[in-house]
């Protein structure tokens, strides 16, 4: 397991907050280029996995796709920089991971271009309740044991998680949610009770 895991709540709309714990990363970015995701035969080092916790529908924060045919990387006017942070793609091959209920385990290889939208409305709940609530979703990254040297910081290997006391574990919280914090400032009072908790 890597250490950036995260776990996600959007604000609903109007809110006028833009960068804030549990916020999504909202433009089209890849998280690891081809040669870290896949190995020398294809087969991967690291694959993302990512569950909503309430319903979702198109409004409400769902996620969005790359399929492989509709991905341009590689082409000569895309950087290495480029392709982690500004991708080339097929607008017309874009998919949304909408409707789907709570619960729903969704995951893509470590290359794969996607991001997450904000919350721009809430429907009135239909008969399965989507789109009733802003999304809060959990991701996580597996990598194989045989890359784990690979990763930028040392993951967490099941006998780690297995035998992690209470502190252990909000000090890996702690690790996670600075792990982001080019993307977002922590809150003073939080960042307290996470030192808090880990000491």
């Amino acid at each position: 397991l890597e250490v950036s895991f995260a776990g996600f709540k959007l604000k609903k709309p109007g809110s006028g907050a833009r960068k804030y714990v549990g916020n999504n990363f909202g433009r089209p970015h890849r998280d690891y280029t081809p040669e870290e995701s896949l190995d020398t035969a294809g087969r991967p080092k690291v694959f993302s996995m990512w569950v909503p916790l309430n319903d979702i529908g198109p409004s409400n924060g769902c996620m969005y796709v790359v399929p492989r045919s509709g991905d341009k990387g590689g082409s000569a006017t895309e950087s290495a920089t480029a392709a982690l942070k500004y991708p080339e793609f097929d607008r017309a091959k874009v998919k949304p991971l909408a409707p789907v209920p709570a619960g729903t385990l969704m995951g893509w290889l470590g290359d794969t271009i996607h991001w997450g939208s904000e919350c721009s409305q809430l429907d009135a709940a239909d008969g399965n309740g989507f789109a009733s609530l802003p999304r809060a979703s959990l991701a996580v990254v597996f990598r194989a044991r045989e890359f784990r040297n690979e990763a930028p910081a040392p993951p967490y290997s099941r006998e780690d998680l297995a035998t992690s006391d209470v502190k252990e574990r909000a000090r890996r919280i702690k690790n996670a949610l600075e792990y982001f914090t080019h993307w977002y400032s922590i809150p003073t009072e939080l960042q307290q009770q996470m030192q808090s908790f880990a000491e």
